[in-house]
């Protein structure tokens, strides 16, 4: 997990991490903020068995994700951001489907809380030249 300066959002996505119903679980940040909060530093104490934190002095997500995976200790890895919220299931749904055949990647979607007023984009759309997004990916509002 790739973070630089999530502070609380961080230490909340670490929460719904740790509490993964799969084991064996590594949980790899790869931190680029200037110094860890106190916070961080004591969840990653009390949990060191679960939590490898790499503090790193370069910049960019797509380092810090080849870092990430080349430093993991294990052969599948899950890509998250540094301020999700997900349920206890995700590590194990992530794995139930990459052993469905032919099936080499896994991605997820994207619930939010917000309402249908405040979001009009049509989703889905991509630039294939640029490899981003132009318009909101598909997600599902909760309420």
């Amino acid at each position: 997990m790739p973070t630089l300066n999530r502070g609380q959002y961080l230490v909340d996505t670490l929460h719904d991490l740790l509490a993964q119903e799969h084991r064996p679980l590594e949980i790899l940040i790869v931190d680029q903020s200037p110094e860890a909060t106190v916070a961080l530093q004591e969840l990653v104490l009390r949990h060191r068995d679960l939590i490898s934190h790499h503090r790193v002095q370069f910049r960019g997500l797509p380092l810090a994700r080849n870092y990430g995976w080349q430093n993991a200790t294990y052969d599948v890895i899950v890509f998250v951001d540094d301020d999700i919220r997900c349920g206890p299931s995700l590590v194990c749904e992530h794995l139930r489907a990459l052993t469905q055949p032919n099936i080499g990647m896994v991605a997820g979607g994207i619930d939010e809380r917000i309402s249908s007023k405040e979001h009009t984009a049509i989703p889905g759309q991509f630039n294939f030249w640029t490899a981003t997004p132009v318009r909101s990916l598909p997600r599902r509002e909760t309420a």
